[in-house]
Formats: structure tokens, C-alpha cells, sequence
């Protein structure tokens, strides 16, 4: 843990210290869904996906690039209201602030194919997380999910192409690597998120 710190704070120097490094904003569709370990598979929910990004490039073809977003991620399953005796379809979702940090191959920017490829984790910390029902008989409801974690941390993998100069677009994977410790009506689910995205980029060079 003390060696993640120092990395992250020596990565952090070298961004602010930097003589030149692109940034911007981008957002765009997330795709996402869960692995569970209850009930049937999960079906995917859309959701989004909107931040800004910092790159700071190493060498011609190698850059870190670091991110701030917000993230919409969750899933919907068909579950079974005992009591009632009565299937339901639930849709769980979770918004986060992310932290990804990525370390990234890129080809040269002054070629006609500029494209990049990239991998790292991210650090991501939970705003929200709501739950919506409909059962059957077309009775509906929602509130909050209780007792889900804080703290998420992903796998993140990334690849896309520069447009020209100022516009890029990029294809990232989530996978969850952090239980989400959910519990749906008392019944504790364990849940790890998996999210695909597509984003729009828009690139200032300083």
C-alpha cells in the first residue's frame, strides 16, 4: 500500500511538472452489467460516462494518462419476491467519481494512423447507488441500496485512435475487481461490475 502511494504521488510530480501534456474532456455510453453470484445472469443497462483526462506523454510512443469521471454503472435481473410469491425485474445502479490511471502505447502523432492502446486501474469511489422493481402484477418501487461498498477498484483497458489534433475516440474496459457487497431485500448479493464505453474526446495541448 505505502509503494501504490509513493508511485501515485511520483506520477502525480510528474504530471504537474510536465512541459507539455494533452488534456480535455470526453464522455460518452457505458454498457454495463455485473458478475453475481445469485439468480440468473444479468442483463446490461446503459448508462454514461463524462470527465476529463490528462496525458503526459513519456517518449513518442508511450504516455501515462490519468482521468477524473463520473460513471454510471449497474445492471437488471429477474428475481423471485418470495414472500409474495411473484417474479420481479430489478435494475441496480451505482454512480461513481474514477480515478483511472493508465499507461498507454501510442503511435506518433505526426503519422496518418494515430492510434493507442493502454491499461491500468482505477480508483473509484461511490456517490450513489438506487435500486428500481417491477413485479408481475405491475407493482413498482425503488429506494436506496444499503451496506454497498464505498470503494471500488477496476481493471481498466483502453484503445481508440486520434482523429486529427483535437478530437480523439476511445473504447475502455471496466472489470470490477472489488466485491460491491450488495444486499437486495436482506439477501446479500456479491456483485462485481463490468462495464464497456465509448467516448468522444475533445484534445488542448498545452
Amino acid at each position: 500500500m505505502k509503494r501504490l502511494i509513493i508511485f501515485l504521488i511520483l506520477i502525480s510530480a510528474c504530471i504537474l511538472f510536465s512541459d507539455e501534456f494533452y488534456e480535455g474532456i470526453h464522455g460518452g455510453m457505458n454498457f454495463a452489467t455485473m458478475k453475481v453470484d445469485q439468480g440468473e445472469d444479468p442483463e446490461s443497462i446503459n448508462g454514461y460516462m463524462f470527465g476529463i483526462f490528462l496525458d503526459k506523454p513519456i517518449s513518442d510512443n508511450t504516455a501515462w494518462s490519468f482521468g477524473v469521471n463520473f460513471s454510471k454503472k449497474g445492471y437488471k435481473q429477474k428475481r423471485y419476491f418470495e414472500s409474495d410469491d411473484i417474479f420481479y425485474d430489478q435494475t441496480n445502479t451505482y454512480n461513481y467519481i474514477t480515478l483511472p490511471l493508465q499507461f498507454k502505447l501510442t503511435s506518433s502523432r505526426d503519422e496518418e494512423t494515430n492510434f493507442f492502446i493502454g491499461a491500468g486501474i482505477s480508483t473509484n469511489f461511490k456517490i450513489s447507488s438506487k435500486y428500481e422493481y417491477k413485479k408481475e402484477d405491475g407493482e413498482k418501487g425503488d429506494g436506496d441500496l444499503d451496506n454497498v461498498s464505498l470503494l471500488e477498484l477496476s481493471a481498466v483497458f483502453s484503445s481508440g485512435f486520434y482523429i486529427n489534433e483535437f478530437f480523439k475516440i476511445e473504447f475502455i474496459y471496466d472489470l470490477g475487481l472489488t466485491d460491491l457487497n450488495s444486499p437486495t431485500f436482506g439477501e446479500d448479493i456479491k456483485a462485481k461490475s463490468r462495464t464497456a464505453s465509448v467516448l468522444i474526446g475533445i484534445i488542448r495541448v498545452l
